[in-house]
């Protein structure tokens, strides 16, 4: 998939190729429309920024070749336990690595362990 692509292009050259990017909502459950936003989550061991989430968002929206919306959702920040168990239910792996099973882990261990991330 093209876009799939070059969404983890821009990411790999933003913040490297260590993390996990899944995406969740209407398209990883296979029921998007024309009107549907593409909804990312992303994941790695070192904290991501506000500020980076924002200017990746920003290069995603401006230069993948989509005419939907790209939403990204940090979950190196505080997310609600709906959230994170909705996208480690549903959600689909886009991008993974060597240490992706413990980052796994890591991210069930936090559902499992809090209401509010």
């Amino acid at each position: 998939m093209q876009i799939k692509r070059e969404i983890n292009e821009i990411l790999i050259r933003a913040i490297g190729d260590e993390y996990l990017l899944f995406v969740f909502g209407s398209f990883a459950k296979g029921d998007n429309d024309r009107e549907s936003d593409i909804d990312l989550a992303l994941y790695r061991d070192k904290k991501i920024t506000s500020g980076e989430i924002a200017a990746i968002k920003e290069v995603l929206n401006k230069s993948v070749h989509t005419l939907r919306e790209i939403d990204l959702v940090n979950l190196t920040d505080s997310v609600s336990k709906e959230l994170l168990e909705n996208i480690l239910k549903e959600g689909i792996v886009w991008h993974g690595m060597k240490n992706s099973s413990e980052l796994m882990k890591d991210l069930k261990k936090r559902l499992t362990n809090t209401e509010r991330l």
